[in-house]
C-alpha cells in the first residue's frame, strides 16, 4: 500500500516464506500456507534524513530479532537495494543485516538472524504489495512519518509529546528508541519527571505499554508526595496483578523492550533515596521463618523489607498482613497466571513499577532461607560495610555464599527454634563444586533495570559499576566449565568481610517439607510426592557426609540485638497470634504428608542407605 511517500508492505525471503514473528515476539519467516499460526510483520517506508524504515507486526506488539539486540514494538533497519530488486536489510547501529534460514519441512518456518556479514542470497528479500492494511498499522505509520518530519532529539520528542492528539504514543515513540542518545533521555526525563500533568497525559494517550500507563505516573505522584512529605499508600501498586505475568521476560537480556520502559528507567535513576537499606526478596509457604529472618536482618541494619508471596497454603498471609500494617515491612501479593518465572515477574515490578523501594540507597535481593552474615568485627552493620565499600564508585556488589548444613532436631516442635541458633556448621565446599563461585547481590535499585535471583542485568547502554566484597572490580572473565561468562559466578571466592549463609537443608522434617510442598515457581498447592527419590535423598545424605571443620559463629553482642528484635516482634499480640496459626499450619500440613509418604509407599521407592530420612519423622 503506498500514500503519498509511505509505503506498507510485506516482506519476502528468497525461500518464499513472509516475515512474521512467533508468539514469543521472535522474528521469523513462514509459508504462506501456516501464516496464520503468526503475525505478520510489515515494512514501513518514508522519505527520512535517516534513511531507516520500520519493522511492526500486525498485533503492534514487542518484535524481537535474535543476536541484534533489537526488541521493541517497532523496529528500525536500514534497506539496501540491490539491482535485481532485491534488498538487504541492516541492523540499525551495526554491521549486520538479517538472514533467513531456510524454512522446516515440518513447520514450514525459519528464523530470522541478525547476526549475519554476508550479503548472500539467504540475506536477500523482497517487497510483497498488499491492498487492504489493519487500520491501526496505517495509524501507527502515519504517526511514525510526523515524528521523523524534523530532527530527532530531546526538544522534538518533548514538542510531539506536548502536542499529541492520538492514542497510541507508547507506541509511536518507540520508533526513536534506537536513534535518540542518552543525554536527550535524560533530558525528557527531567521534563516529565517534574511534570504529573505530562505523566498523566503520557498515561491516558498510550494504548498498552505498561510503563507509559502505570509506572510512570505512578512514580511522578509518588516522588511528589515524598517531596511535600506526603504517604503515598495507592493500593494498586501493593498487586503485582497476574496479567503482568510478560514482565518475567523483560530487561532479563539488558534491553529495554520500548521508549518508555527506556524513559522510566533513566527518571528512576534521578530519585534521591532518604533512607539506607532494604531487601527485595520472594516467599511462598515460609511462614515459620519470617519473623527470625526479619529480626535478623533488622539486628544488622536493614531498615525495611519489599516481600512479594503468591499462593501461599501456610497461613502466612495473616502474618505478611500483620507485618505489612505494622510497616515492617510492604507486602505485595504476587498472584501466579503463568507460573514460569514467577520471581522474574516480582524483580521486574519492584525495579520497574514500584517506586517506593528507590527510597533506600541499597538494596539486597536475598531469599527467605538466605542470611547476611557480615564480619562484625570489623563492620557494626551492613550500612558500615557499605559505606566503606563506596569509597570506590559502587552500584552492585556480588556477595559470595556458603551452604550451610543440616542438623537433627529431637522433635518436630524444635524446628520453630532460630535456624542461626540450631545450624551453624558449614557444607564442605569442595562437595558444593563450582556454586560455591556463584553470588547474591546488594545494588542501587535506581541503577537497576531487572534482576536475576544472582545478579542484576547487564544493560547494554546504560552499564554498571559492580565489585567484589574486597572492593575489586566484578568482572567474571573466567566461568566455571561449559558455561557462558555470567556475572553470577565470581572468579575469586572473597568471604572476609560479608557472605551469604544459605540455609538449604536444614533438618530431615524440614528437608521433606521444603520438597512436598513445591517452589515459589510453581503455584500449585496440591502435595508433590514425585520428587521424592533416590536424587532428592542422595542430594541430603551427600551434604551429612561432607561437613566442615569450619563454623558459623556469631558474634555475642550481635546475637543480642537478635534476640532484642526478635522479642519485640513477638511481643505484638497480632503477630505473636498469626506466627502460632503458621507454626499450627505447618504441623497439620506435615502430619498430611506423612500420611501420604505411607500411603503411596515412597520409603520403598528410595534406595536402603537413604531410607533413614523418612523413617525418624
Amino acid at each position: 500500500m503506498m500514500v503519498l511517500d509511505l509505503k506498507i508492505s510485506l516482506i519476502k525471503t528468497v525461500h518464499n516464506t513472509y516475515l512474521c514473528k512467533n508468539l514469543d515476539g521472535k522474528l521469523f519467516s513462514a509459508e504462506e500456507k501456516v501464516l496464520q499460526d503468526y503475525k505478520r510483520v510489515f515494512l514501513i517506508e518514508f522519505k527520512n534524513e535517516y534513511n531507516i524504515s520500520f519493522l511492526v507486526s500486525e498485533d503492534i506488539k514487542i518484535i524481537e530479532i535474535l543476536c541484534a539486540d533489537l526488541k521493541s514494538f517497532i523496529l528500525p533497519v536500514e534497506k539496501i537495494i540491490n539491482n535485481d530488486g532485491s534488498f538487504f536489510l541492516k541492523v540499525f547501529r551495526k554491521n549486520t543485516v538479517l538472514m533467513a534460514t531456510p524454512p522446516h519441512p515440518e513447520s514450514k518456518s525459519g528464523f530470522i538472524d541478525g547476526s549475519s556479514t554476508n550479503y548472500n542470497e539467504f540475506e536477500k528479500f523482497f517487497i510483497e504489495r498488499i491492498d487492504v492494511i489493519n487500520d491501526n498499522i496505517i495509524t501507527v505509520a502515519y504517526e511514525i512519518r510526523d515524528i521523523y518530519s524534523c530532527e530527532i532529539n530531546c526538544d522534538s520528542i518533548i514538542k510531539y509529546i506536548n502536542n499529541y492528539k492520538g492514542l497510541i504514543l507508547d507506541v509511536s515513540l518507540c520508533s526513536v528508541q534506537y536513534l535518540i542518545s542518552s543525554d536527550d533521555m535524560n533530558v525528557i526525563a527531567d521534563f516529565v519527571y517534574g511534570r504529573f500533568d505530562i505523566a498523566l497525559k503520557i498515561s491516558k494517550k498510550s494504548s498498552i505499554d505498561i510503563w507509559a500507563k502505570k509506572a510512570i505516573p505512578s512514580l511522578v505522584k509518588w516522588k511528589n508526595n515524598k517531596d511535600s512529605h506526603q504517604e503515598y499508600t495507592e493500593k494498586e501498586n501493593f498487586l503485582c496483578d497476574a496479567d503482568l505475568y510478560f514482565l518475567a521476560d523483560v530487561g532479563r537480556d539488558g534491553l529495554f523492550v520500548s521508549f518508555f520502559h527506556s524513559l522510566n528507567f533513566y527518571m528512576r535513576k534521578k530519585i534521591k533515596p532518604s533512607e539506607k537499606t532494604c531487601i527485595l526478596t520472594t516467599v511462598r509457604n515460609e511462614g515459620i521463618y519470617l519473623l527470625e529472618w526479619i529480626a535478623y536482618h533488622k539486628a544488622l541494619g536493614v531498615e525495611h523489607f519489599f516481600i512479594y508471596s503468591n499462593d501461599n497454603d501456610d497461613s502466612s498471609d495473616q502474618l505478611l498482613e500483620c507485618l505489612s500494617a505494622l510497616d515492617e515491612i510492604t507486602w505485595i501479593e504476587n498472584p501466579v497466571k503463568n507460573p514460569v518465572g514467577i520471581q522474574f515477574k516480582a524483580y521486574s515490578h519492584a525495579l520497574t513499577i514500584l517506586p517506593h523501594i528507590l527510597d533506600y540507597k541499597w538494596c539486597f535481593l536475598i531469599d527467605s532461607d538466605e542470611f547476611i552474615s557480615l564480619n562484625t568485627r570489623k563492620f557494626h552493620d551492613v550500612n558500615s560495610f557499605l559505606n566503606w565499600i563506596s569509597y570506590w564508585a559502587t552500584d552492585s556488589i556480588a556477595i559470595n555464599w556458603k551452604f550451610i548444613a543440616s542438623e537433627n532436631v529431637k522433635n518436630l516442635q524444635d524446628v520453630f527454634s532460630p535456624l542461626i541458633e540450631r545450624n551453624n556448621t558449614f557444607v564442605d565446599d569442595g562437595v558444593i563444586g563450582h556454586g560455591v563461585r556463584l553470588v547474591k547481590s546488594v545494588f542501587r535499585p535506581q541503577m537497576i533495570m531487572m534482576s536475576s535471583a544472582h545478579h542484576p542485568a547487564i544493560s547494554k547502554t546504560t552499564p554498571i559499576v559492580c565489585r567484589l566484597t574486597n572492593g575489586d572490580i566484578h568482572d567474571y572473565k573466567n566461568p566455571p566449565p561449559n558455561l557462558h561468562r555470567d556475572p553470577s559466578f565470581s572468579d575469586v571466592i572473597c568471604t572476609e568481610n560479608i557472605v551469604i549463609n544459605h540455609y538449604f537443608f536444614k533438618s530431615i522434617p524440614e528437608w521433606i517439607w521444603k520438597y512436598s510442598r513445591n517452589g515459589g515457581a510453581f503455584a500449585s498447592t496440591e502435595f508433590n510426592l514425585s520428587r521424592f527419590d533416590n536424587d532428592w535423598a542422595s542430594y541430603f545424605n551427600m551434604q551429612l557426609n561432607h561437613r566442615s571443620a569450619s563454623t558459623h559463629n556469631i558474634e555475642e553482642k550481635f546475637f543480642e540485638r537478635f534476640k532484642k528484635e526478635l522479642f519485640r516482634l513477638r511481643r505484638n499480640e497480632y503477630l505473636k497470634n498469626a506466627e502460632n496459626n503458621v507454626q499450627h499450619s505447618f504441623l497439620k500440613r506435615y502430619e498430611k504428608i506423612i500420611m501420604e509418604i505411607k500411603k503411596f509407599k515412597i520409603k520403598e521407592k528410595i534406595d536402603k542407605k537413604y531410607k533413614f530420612i523418612l523413617e525418624e519423622f
